[in-house]
């Protein structure tokens, strides 16, 4: 199993868009759609979800999760942080692509269901530095739902690697990152790690496989999950490093 940094990330991406070739908004929707088909298998359709959306491509993400939601029976509210002139192009777009029956408000009133599961869709990998308003309030108004969250590609707040101890970011229950794990999921000397973080496969890895050297088993017809499962051998302390170094290499 690889391991990504954030960079790292962000260049895969764009070397699939740059060499697929495919649009941002088509790869947005491919990864959307692995999201929204998680959700669907685990998150029944009585209970209400809420998006909060941010103003960059993760916040693209959510709105494009909750109108394939809405379009299968989810009752959806969006709650959008940002001026609709201040969202990226690939945020606008799928805002402005929500069918008529999702809830579409600020963030100056929110009222969320004691049943309902949240959507954290805030931020992304881009978080430099330390947050301000109006980001760091709704990082604090999510946190104090006291419903479920479920965090796109990492809870909102946190750095892809380092310098998360002591920071705000949103208490995720379940995190619901692409294709690869990264650092900021497995270590936890970097700061409070997510309840759970799930890696959802999208169509997009083979491309940067091939750009990175990195080899997909993928999973045929009459094979069982858990011959493929990837495993994460984390030492938390020096002395274990030996034996986590002959368990990897037997793996």
């Amino acid at each position: 199993m690889k391991i990504l940094t954030g960079s790292q990330i962000r260049e895969a991406d764009q070397y699939t868009i740059e060499h697929e070739p495919i649009e941002s908004l088509a790869l947005m929707e491919r990864a959307s759609e692995v999201i929204a088909q998680w959700i669907c298998n685990n998150i029944p359709q009585e209970q209400p979800l809420a998006f909060f959306i941010g103003k960059g491509n993760n916040g693209g993400d959510g709105l494009a999760v909750a109108r394939m939601l809405h379009n299968v029976g989810y009752s959806c509210s969006v709650y959008v942080l940002f001026d609709k002139r201040q969202l990226s192009v690939e945020c606008r777009y799928n805002l402005e692509r929500l069918p008529h029956g999702v809830r579409v408000q600020g963030m100056d009133r929110v009222e969320v269901a004691e049943d309902a599961v949240a959507i954290d869709a805030l931020l992304g990998t881009g978080v430099r530095g330390g947050l301000s308003e109006p980001v760091r309030g709704a990082i604090a108004l999510v946190n104090g739902l006291g419903c479920r969250v479920i965090s796109i590609d990492l809870p909102s707040g946190m750095l892809s690697e380092y310098g998360n101890a002591g920071r705000e970011i949103v208490y995720a229950d379940v995190t619901l990152t692409l294709e690869f794990p990264s650092w900021r999921c497995c270590c936890p000397r970097r700061g409070r790690l997510p309840a759970k973080s799930l890696f959802c496969r999208s169509n997009w890895t083979r491309t940067i496989n091939d750009r990175h050297g990195r080899r997909i088993i993928m999973r045929t017809v009459g094979t069982y999950r858990n011959w493929y499962c990837p495993v994460a051998v984390l030492p938390t302390k020096e002395p274990m490093g030996t034996p986590c170094w002959f368990a990897a290499r037997r793996a």
